[in-house]
């Protein structure tokens, strides 16, 4: 059994291991209102991705000191651990493989993947959240939240841009050189975040933003001194923070740190959130994503059932209802991608892309461009029932037929809509006739989804 999914299926809590750390919490409305304004920075830890409990058998750390030998209840922090190993013959190097090959090895398991990527995923909907910080090594953020990543300060120059960005301020797995693992690499990043425009940014953000940290525990070495640096040149007017953490032991010196502590687990955190969200009709429920797969097979199956009794040859006019399926299969993937960037969980941005694709449609119908024409009305088909507030499948047409506006349910109905067509010798019937003419191959053709000129659609990015 998924037990993520179990989690969020609305069944009865049981005794498992996902449904003991979803605690329930009342929701401060200031975290709302900060969201609403844009003004919500998410600061991630290890919790809430690799180094979880719930994702391996041992931690790096744990695997570190197993491999020196050192006693597991022997203290010693993670940074001079690290070090430790770097002494070794090419000791860097083969710890940075070591950190490589860990988040390899975590995915080449879709089940212990999702678990992984749980916040990202939940988070990657909440579009108003554009602004987030991590130490995290790992690019979970990116594949799975869309967010640009922001390593250097050199990387500083594209900030103003309006996209998800994560700034990395231990650098990133995908650029061994920013990695920040030992305890001279630590002294160094912390001697930045004194001086460089990374940490002028931060401070900026912690005194100017709502802040909600995640993932982190009060033992953590490196979030206190982190913490303590950002706040040095605010001590008497340190805003109020948030933590999100299952640590219920450190909640009063979270709390002496100005820190609101919020006893649950991350992701149960932002599916409350969004809850409130979605109520308000400030945000479209995860939900009319996961439809989408089934509008994918619901064509794919009507697609298999008419070419069991026809093929192009024969009908020509099916030319037009395969354009019409490639238009809702394209409108399909380029919803699922805008997913991961939050981009169509606001139902405006949707709206925008429909009137913008109408606008095209307009342009086909004047040239005369019939396939085309076909294709659009299928994306078009696909953004109304993603937009619909009850979407069915049964209220999306299988089938297509130019000019034809009440809906088409059974293939023996297109069929003899299609013989009617043909009998009546219109234009779209004469153009798709020279086209199934041009060879003695029954090819079917393919609508690149290019087709719409970029200027025309609006910009996503």
């Amino acid at each position: 059994m998924n037990i993520d999914t179990h989690a969020k299926s609305g069944e009865s809590p049981c005794e498992c291991i996902m449904c003991q750390v979803r605690r329930p919490f009342t929701m401060p409305p200031d975290i709302v209102h900060a969201l609403e304004k844009g003004e919500l920075v998410i600061f991630a830890g290890a919790g809430v991705s690799t180094e979880s409990h719930m994702i391996a058998h041992a931690s790096i750390y744990q695997e570190v000191k197993k491999v020196l030998k050192i006693p597991p209840k022997k203290r010693i922090s993670f940074s001079n651990l690290m070090s430790k190993f770097c002494e070794r013959e090419d000791g860097r190097r083969k710890l940075l493989n070591r950190i490589r090959e860990r988040f390899e090895y975590l995915d080449m398991y879709p089940a212990s993947y999702r678990h992984v990527v749980r916040f990202h995923r939940e988070l990657s909907t909440l579009y108003q959240i554009k602004e987030i910080i991590t130490t995290n090594w790992d690019d979970y953020f990116e594949r799975e939240s869309g967010a640009i990543p922001f390593v250097s300060p050199k990387d500083f120059v594209f900030w103003n841009n309006d996209v998800r960005k994560v700034l990395k301020v231990h650098g990133s797995v995908t650029n061994y050189s920013s990695i920040i693992v030992t305890r001279d690499d630590y002294e160094r990043c912390y001697s930045e975040l004194q001086n460089n425009s990374i940490g002028a940014y931060l401070k900026m953000l912690l005194t100017t933003k709502k802040i909600l940290f995640v993932g982190y525990s009060f033992g953590d070495e490196d979030f206190n001194q982190i913490y303590k640096i950002l706040m040095s040149d605010i001590k008497d007017v340190v805003p109020k923070s948030y933590i999100v953490t299952l640590d219920e032991a450190s909640k009063k010196k979270f709390e002496k740190m100005n820190c609101t502590t919020i006893i649950t687990d991350a992701t149960y955190f932002i599916e409350e959130l969004k809850k409130i969200e979605i109520k308000k009709g400030n945000i479209v429920a995860d939900k009319k994503f996961e439809l989408l797969s089934s509008l994918n097979e619901y064509i794919f199956n009507a697609r298999k059932r008419i070419l069991k009794l026809t093929d192009i040859k024969k009908t020509p006019m099916l030319l037009y209802t395969e354009s019409y399926w490639d238009g809702i299969s394209h409108c399909i993937g380029f919803l699922k991608i805008g997913k991961k960037k939050g981009k169509f969980s606001h139902s405006c941005e949707t709206r925008n892309l429909l009137d913008s694709v109408r606008h095209i449609r307009r342009m086909w119908v004047r040239k005369e461009d019939y396939e085309r024409l076909a294709y659009t009305d299928g994306f078009i088909a696909c953004l109304l029932f993603f937009l619909d507030k009850n979407p069915r499948l049964e209220k999306i047409n299988p089938y297509y037929l130019l000019g034809e506006k009440s809906g088409i349910k059974t293939e023996r109905e297109y069929l003899n809509l299609c013989k009617k067509v043909e009998k009546k010798n219109t234009g779209p019937y004469r153009s798709a006739k020279a086209y199934t003419s041009r060879t003695p191959k029954i090819l079917y053709p393919y609508i690149p989804p290019s087709i719409f000129p970029k200027s025309s659609i609006p910009d996503f990015d």
